[in-house]
C-alpha cells in the first residue's frame, strides 16, 4: 500500500487509474491519500497499518514540537495562495492599467485580491476531497468492477524469485519493489553499519605484537530477569558460545529466578541489582570490554552507560518486543509521549549495536526512534515458546471450533511476508488458483474428501476493505462462496496456525532470514508449504521437513497441495520433522554471528587475551537453541515480561492511562439498596462539626492576611530580592562548608577521591572526614558534596584531550596549585573512585592504622600506598612497564629523561629499579607529607611537560600511541606510564615505602634504604635541583615566551625570584597611579569653586555669619 502526501496526490491519484485498465490485464496499487504535514506521516502508528518506512528521511530525530496539520518545517504551505497574488500585482500594475482599464480597477475595488486567491483555494481543496471520496470508493466496493474483468493469473514480467535490480523494469514488477524497500532495505542498513565500523587491526596482526596478557576478555550480560523465559534461553545460549570463545561472563538481573543455577552451572557470576538502585548501581562497568544488554527492560542501566566515565563502553543492546508500540496508544497527550520517546532516543544513541532477531522490527522501530545503529541477526526461540505455551493453556478442538472448523475440513492457512507491497494479491490469486485445481481433483475422488477453508492472514485488521477485494478474487477464480476468509492480524493468530491442516507461505519475494511465522507454524506440527527460495531452501528440504514449489508456478503448487491432502500419513511425518527443525532453528547461526560481531566492535587492551576465532568453533556449538539448560517448560510463564513490565510507562516514572478506571470498573459495583451504607446521625454531626472547624480557620486566616502590609513593587525591585536571598543562602552554604573544613582540619590526613562524571558517585564516600572527593570536570561535582573542582582550579582540564591522557595526574596538578587554599592538613593521601570495585579501597581497620601511622609519625617522610603491583606482571620493574605500556615504556621513558634534563643524545641508561625486592605501587593509591607531595608534583610537572612535547603531535594529530596497541587505552595514552612514576621517584628520593594492607591495615616496608645504597640517582632528585629547573622554566616563560610547545606552565604556578620584584614594582606603580588620580581629583576641586548666591559677600557678613 502506498501513501501519497501533498497536493500531487491528486495527480498521482489519476496516473494510478489510468493504471488499472479498466478492460485490461493488471491491477495496481490502492491508493491511500495521506494529508502533507500531518502528525500522521511523522510518526505513523503501528495498529492503523505497517507500511512503514525503513527510516525517517530527516538527517535528525524528528521535531515533535510542531504536530499541527498544515504546517511544514514551521510554516503554512500558502504556495499557491501567494502565487496568485503575485499574479494579480503583476497584471494591474500601473504599466497593465492602460491595457486592462476597468477590470482591473473592478478587481481592486472589489476585492479581487481576496476573492480571486479564495476561488483558487476553494478550487484546489474541492479537487482534494474529490480525490478522497474517490480513492474511498475504490476502496469501499467500486473497484469490484474492475476486479471482475482482471486477469490475475498474469506473471509480471521478470522472474519473482529473484528480486534482482534487473527484474525492476516496469511498475509491474511491484512484487521486487517490495523486496527492496522493505527486508531489502534493512539488510542494506545492515552492511552499511559494518562498513562505518572503524577499522583495527586483524587477530592475527595483534598476535604477532607480542602482547603481555594475563586475563581473558570480560563481557558483561545484562537479562531482565532469571525465570524460565524465552529471553533466559534466548541469552543462555549466546552466552555458552561466547565462552567457546573464550569470554569471561558475568550477569546483571533485575529479578531472580529459576534459572540462577543454570547460568552458575556453566560459571557465569550472577549480580542481582534491584529496581531502586538502578539508578545509583555500584557498578563498575569499565572492567568489562563491552556489554551485552537483553530487552527493553534494560533501559535504566543502560542509562548509567550514558554517564561519565563509561560512555565509551561498547554497548549491544537486543531487543526482541514489540510491546512497545502497543503502549504508544494510551498517552494523556502528545507532549507527554513526546518527552518518553524522546529519553528511549538517548538510550538508543548510546547503544552502539541495536540488535534485532529479525528484519520486520527494525522498520516498526524507526518509526519512533531514528538511529544508524539498528542490526538483525536472524532467530530467536520466541515463537517456538510463545506456541508451545499455547499448546499448553489451549486445546486444538476449540480452536477451530473458533473458526467454524469441523473435524472434516481441511483447513488450509495462507501466511506473508509482514511488509506491504504491491505484489501481494497477485500471489493470492495463484494460491486461490491452485485450491480451485484441489477441489477438482477432491470431487473426482471416490468417495469424495471433505470440504475444502481457506483463511488468508492479512496486514491490517478484519475489517480491512482487503477482504472484499479477496472475495472477488475469489469468485473470479471459481472458488465457491465462503469458502475463504480474511483473519486479520487483531485476531488470534496462534490459534488459526494451530487450526489450519496445512500452512501455505505466500509471499515469493527474496528474503535474507527464515520467515518467523513458519517458525510458529511448523512448532504447531503443522506441514509447511514454501516457495523454493535461498533463505528457505536453506533449511526445508522438500518432502522431509517441509514442502517446496517453484514461485509463481500454480500448477505446481496445486499438485503440492493434492499430495499433502490425499497422503495425511506422509505429511504428519513431514509435520513432526519440521517441529524438530523449529526448535533449533538458527541458534548455532546466532552465536556465530555474535562471535563476528564482537570481533568487529570490540577493542581488547593489552593485559587481555584474544578471543578465539568464530570460525575455529563451529564445530564446537551445538546445533540449537539451549533447551537442555531451562529444564521443563512451566504451564504459566513465570514473571513474563510483556505481562509484569510497561515499557514505556515502568521506565520512565509515568503513570498507566485509565489505570484508576480499570481498577474501579462499574461491573464489579454492588448497587443493591439492601448494602448500601446509608448515613446516620452522627455521621450527619461530625460533618457540621469539621465544617465548623474550616470555617474557624478560614476567618483566621482572612483575618491574618488583612494585617499583612501589601507590598506593591515591580519586577526589576522583585528580581534583586531574589538574587540577594540566592546570595545569602549560598554564603550560608559556604559557611557550613567551612564548618565541614573546620573539622577536617583537626584530622593529620584527607584522603581524596579523584573521579569524573556521574557514574562514579556511587563509588564514593559521603560525609566522612577522611574523605574529600576531587572532581576532574565541573559537571561531574556532585550537588550535595563539597567536591573540589579541580577544572575550576587547573584551567588546563578544561581540554577534555588532557583530562584523559592525565587521568589522576589532572587531580594532583589542581591540588597543588595554590594547595594552601583548599588544604591544610600534615599529610594528603589519593585513592580513585574504581578502588572500591577493584577492592583495593581502605576498611576502617586500615583507615586506623592508617590515621595512628601518620599522627604519630611512626615512619618519618614516607609513601604509605594500599594498591600493589599484579602478581601476575614480571618481577623486574621496567619489564612490568614495559608489559602495560604496549613494549615502548623503557624507550620513551628514557627519552624524557633526557630532554627532561638535557642529557646528551648519546645517553642510554635508565633509573636502576631493584627485582626481585618486593611490591610497587599501583592505581594512585598512596599518601605523602603534603611538602613531599608538592616536592613530588614539582618533578612530575617537568616529566611529563618534556613526555608531552614529544609525544603531542603523534598522538594529537596523528591518533597513535606509541604506549597502547588498543584505541581504548591510546585515549589514555599517558596514564599507565604515569602510574609507575611515584615508584621511581620515591625510591631514588631516599622515602621509605611502606606498603598498607587494605584490608587487615598490617604494614610492610618495600625496598629497604639500606638496600638502596650505592645505587639511586639521588642527585637528579634533589630538592634544590628540581627547586632551580622550575624557576628557570618560570623565567624562561615569564621574560622569553618561548615558541616551542610547552604545558609546563598549564599545569601550576608559575614561580621564580624575578616574579616578587615584578609584583614589587606592579604594586610600586598600582600606588602611583592612585596618589595620581586624588592629585587629579583635588585640582578639579579647587579649580570649580561655588558662588555665593546674592552676589559678593563683604568681610564682616562672612565673620558675623550673615549672608
Amino acid at each position: 500500500m502506498i501513501r501519497l502526501e501533498g497536493s500531487r496526490a491528486y495527480g498521482a491519484l489519476h496516473r494510478k487509474l489510468e493504471d488499472l485498465h479498466l478492460g485490461g490485464e493488471t491491477m495496481r496499487d490502492m491508493v491511500v491519500l495521506t494529508p502533507k504535514g500531518s502528525p500522521w506521516n511523522e510518526r505513523r502508528d503501528i495498529k492503523r497499518g505497517t507500511s512503514l518506512p525503513l527510516k525517517r528521511t530527516q538527517s535528525s530525530p524528528i521535531d515533535r514540537s510542531r504536530d499541527h496539520l498544515g504546517v511544514v518545517n514551521g510554516s503554512y504551505n500558502g504556495t499557491h495562495v501567494e502565487h496568485g497574488q503575485k499574479g494579480y500585482e503583476k497584471e494591474c500594475s500601473p504599466s497593465g492599467l492602460k491595457a486592462k482599464g476597468s477590470l482591473c480597477r473592478s478587481i481592486k475595488g472589489e476585492g479581487g485580491y481576496f476573492w480571486k486567491s479564495r476561488n483558487l483555494l476553494i478550487r484546489v481543496l474541492i479537487t482534494f476531497m474529490a480525490a478522497c471520496f474517490l480513492a474511498a470508493g475504490l476502496m469501499q466496493g467500486s473497484i469490484m468492477m474492475v476486479l471482475k474483468h482482471t486477469d490475475f493469473l498474469t506473471v509480471p514480467e521478470g522472474d519473482l524469485s529473484t528480486g534482482s535490480d534487473s527484474s525492476v523494469k516496469t511498475s509491474s514488477n511491484s512484487v521486487t519493489e517490495g523486496s527492496s524497500h522493505c527486508e531489502r532495505a534493512v539488510f542494506l542498513e545492515t552492511l552499511k553499519l559494518m562498513e562505518r565500523l572503524p577499522k583495527k587491526p586483524t587477530f592475527q596482526e595483534l598476535s604477532t605484537l607480542g602482547r603481555f596478557s594475563r586475563r581473558p576478555p570480560r563481557l558483561a550480560m545484562i537479562c531482565p530477569n532469571l525465570g524460565r523465559l524465552p529471553d533466559s534461553l534466548y541469552f543462555i545460549t549466546v552466552a555458552r558460545g561466547l565462552q567457546w570463545l573464550n569470554y569471561d561472563l558475568e550477569l546483571y538481573a533485575r529479578e531472580d529466578g529459576h534459572l540462577r543455577s543454570a547460568w552458575e552451572d556453566i560459571g557465569v557470576r550472577v549480580f542481582l541489582v534491584p529496581d531502586d538502585e538502578m539508578e545509583n548501581s555500584k557498578v563498575d562497568w569499565s572492567r568489562y570490554e563491552g556489554v551485552i544488554a537483553l530487552s527493553l527492560a534494560a533501559k535504566k542501566l543502560l542509562e548509567s552507560l550514558s554517564q561519565d566515565p563509561f560512555g565509551d563502553i561498547t554497548v549491544i543492546w537486543v531487543i526482541q518486543e514489540n510491546i512497545v508500540l502497543d503502549q504508544v496508544a494510551g498517552f494523556n497527550s502528545s507532549k507527554e509521549l513526546n518527552l518518553v520517546l524522546d529519553s528511549w532516543q538517548e538510550v538508543f544513541n548510546r547503544s552502539s549495536v541495536v540488535v534485532f532477531p529479525n528484519y520486520y522490527l527494525p522498520m516498526i522501530y524507526s518509526e519512533l526512534f531514528y538511529s544508524k545503529n539498528f542490526f538483525v541477526i536472524p532467530g530467536s526461540p520466541w515463537d517456538v515458546w510463545e506456541a508451545e505455551q499455547y499448546m499448553i493453556t489451549h486445546r486444538r478442538q476449540d480452536a477451530r471450533a473458533r473458526f467454524a472448523v469441523s473435524s472434516s475440513d481441511f483447513a488450509i492457512v495462507v501466511v506473508g511476508s509482514p511488509c506491504v507491497y504491491t505484489g501481494s494479491w497477485m500471489e493470492h490469486a495463484l494460491i486461490m488458483k491452485a485450491v480451485s485445481s484441489l477441489l477438482s481433483v477432491s470431487s473426482s475422488e471416490d468417495p469424495p474428501l471433505g470440504p475444502v477453508k481457506v483463511f488468508v492472514l492479512g496486514h491490517s485488521n478484519s475489517t480491512s476493505a482487503y477482504k472484499e477485494t479477496l472475495q472477488v478474487i475469489s469468485h473470479h477464480v471459481g472458488l465457491p462462496s465462503g469458502l475463504l476468509q480474511h483473519v486479520g492480524i487483531d485476531d488470534d493468530i496462534n490459534g488459526l496456525l494451530w487450526t489450519a491442516d496445512v500452512v501455505i507461505y505466500a509471499s515469493v519475494l527474496e528474503e535474507h532470514a527464515f520467515p518467523p511465522v513458519l517458525v510458529r507454524a511448523m512448532t504447531f506440527e503443522r506441514p509447511v508449504i514454501a516457495p523454493d527460495i535461498t533463505a528457505i531452501r536453506k533449511h526445508i528440504v522438500d518432502g522431509h521437513n517441509g514442502f517446496l514449489y517453484s514461485p509463481g508456478d500454480e500448477e505446481d503448487l496445486g499438485r503440492v497441495l493434492v499430495d499433502v491432502r490425499s497422503n495425511s500419513e506422509h505429511s504428519c511425518k513431514v509435520a513432526a520433522e519440521g517441529k524438530s527443525l523449529a526448535r533449533d532453528m538458527l541458534g548455532r547461526d546466532s552465536v556465530l554471528q555474535y562471535g563476528r560481531l564482537l570481533e568487529k566492535l570490540l577493542d581488547f587492551p593489552e593485559d587481555a587475551h584474544l578471543p578465539r576465532l568464530t570460525d575455529e568453533i563451529q564445530a564446537l556449538i551445538s546445533q540449537g537453541w539451549r533447551w537442555d539448560l531451562i529444564g521443563e517448560m512451566a504451564s504459566v510463564v513465570e514473571n513474563t515480561t510483556t505481562k509484569d513490565l510497561l515499557y514505556l510507562r515502568a521506565e520512565t516514572y509515568l503513570e498507566p492511562l485509565g489505570t484508576d478506571w480499570n481498577n474501579n470498573n462499574n461491573d464489579s459495583v454492588d448497587t443493591s439498596l439492601e448494602n448500601f451504607d446509608w448515613l446516620e446521625e452522627k455521621d450527619h454531626e461530625q460533618e457540621r462539626e469539621a465544617f465548623a472547624s474550616e470555617q474557624e480557620e478560614r476567618v483566621e486566616e482572612e483575618e491574618l492576611m488583612d494585617r499583612l502590609e501589601a507590598i506593591h513593587t515591580s519586577f526589576e525591585d522583585v528580581s534583586k530580592y531574589v538574587k540577594k536571598t540566592e546570595t545569602r543562602m549560598q554564603k550560608e552554604d559556604h559557611r557550613e562548608i567551612d564548618n565541614l573544613e573546620l573539622e577536617r582540619v583537626g584530622q593529620p590526613i584527607i584522603i581524596y577521591e579523584t573521579f569524573r562524571g556521574s557514574g562514579a558517585w556511587s563509588f564514593l564516600h559521603r560525609e566522612h572526614l577522611l574523605y574529600r572527593g576531587l572532581s576532574l570536570s565541573t559537571k561531574g561535582k556532585r550537588p550535595d558534596a563539597d567536591d573540589i573542582d579541580g577544572q575550576a582550579r587547573l584551567p588546563l582540564l578544561n581540554e577534555s584531550y588532557y583530562r584523559d591522557i592525565l587521568c589522576e595526574f589532572g587531580g594532583f596538578f589542581a591540588m597543588a596549585n595554590f594547595i594552601d587554599r583548599v588544604h591544610a592538613n600534615i599529610w594528603i593521601g589519593f585513592q580513585p573512585w574504581r578502588a572500591a570495585s577493584q577492592k583495593v579501597a581502605l576498611t576502617p581497620i586500615a583507615e586506623a592504622s592508617l590515621l595512628h601511622a601518620v599522627a604519630l609519625n611512626l615512619d618519618g617522610d614516607a609513601l604509605y600506598f594500599w594498591s600493589q603491583s599484579d602478581s601476575q606482571l614480571p618481577d623486574d620493574f621496567w619489564a612490568m612497564c614495559d608489559a602495560v605500556n604496549g613494549g615502548n615504556c623503557r624507550n620513551v621513558f628514557r627519552e624524557t629523561w633526557k630532554q627532561m634534563y638535557g642529557l646528551p643524545p648519546t645517553w642510554n641508561r635508565l633509573p636502576p629499579m631493584p627485582s626481585n625486592s618486593g611490591t610497587w605501587s599501583s592505581r594512585h593509591c598512596w599518601a605523602l607529607h603534603t611538602t613531599s607531595f608538592l616536592e613530588f608534583v614539582r618533578f612530575s610537572r617537568i616529566f611529563v611537560d618534556a613526555l608531552d612535547s614529544q609525544h603531542y603531535v603523534e598522538h594529537h594529530d596523528g591518533g597513535t600511541c606509541c604506549l597502547s596497541r588498543s584505541k581504548a587505552e591510546g585515549q589514555h595514552c599517558y596514564c599507565r606510564l604515569l602510574e609507575g612514576l611515584i615508584n621511581v621517584w620515591a625510591y631514588h628520593s631516599a622515602r621509605k615505602m611502606i606498603y598498607l594492607d587494605p584490608e587487615t591495615g598490617a604494614m610492610k616496608e618495600q625496598h629497604s634504604i639500606e638496600s638502596r645504597k650505592g645505587t639511586t640517582w639521588a642527585k637528579y632528585f634533589q630538592r634544590d635541583l628540581l627547586k632551580n629547573m622550575d624557576e628557570d622554566l618560570a623565567e624562561e616563560y615569564d621574560e622569553d615566551r618561548p615558541k616551542r610547545r610547552s604545558i609546563w606552565p598549564l599545569t601550576g604556578e608559575v614561580f621564580w625570584q624575578g616574579s616578587l620584584d615584578k609584583e614589587r614594582r606592579a604594586r610600586y606603580r598600582a600606588k602611583l597611579e592612585k596618589k595620581r588620580r586624588q592629585l587629579e581629583r583635588q585640582a578639579r576641586l579647587t579649580k570649580y569653586k561655588q558662588k555665593p548666591i546674592g552676589g559678593k559677600v563683604s568681610k564682616s557678613e562672612a565673620r558675623l555669619g550673615i549672608v
